[in-house]
């Protein structure tokens, strides 16, 4: 568990549940939180970590409808 307050990337405030990857990006990140039946935004999101609050839109959604495609910057320039 990690508190958003000591990361930059993260919004303040809230307790975030982290598992280390190794992830290539956030897609993977979102699958892996699929495969274990977390499938809302509320449930999971695939965020990347960093002490850069430039980095605090890298926010990778699960995906919606029946497109399959993750919404949200799944990668990080």
């Amino acid at each position: 568990m990690l508190r958003s307050d000591d990361y930059a990337s993260f919004n303040p405030g809230y307790w975030v549940f982290y598992v280390p990857g190794p992830f290539a990006h956030g897609s993977e990140a979102v699958n892996w939180c699929a495969e274990r039946g977390r499938t809302t935004k509320n449930a999971c999101v695939g965020r990347y970590v960093s002490h850069s609050a430039g980095d605090r839109d890298a926010l990778c959604l699960p995906a919606t409808g029946t497109t399959g495609n993750h919404t949200g910057r799944c990668t990080r320039p």
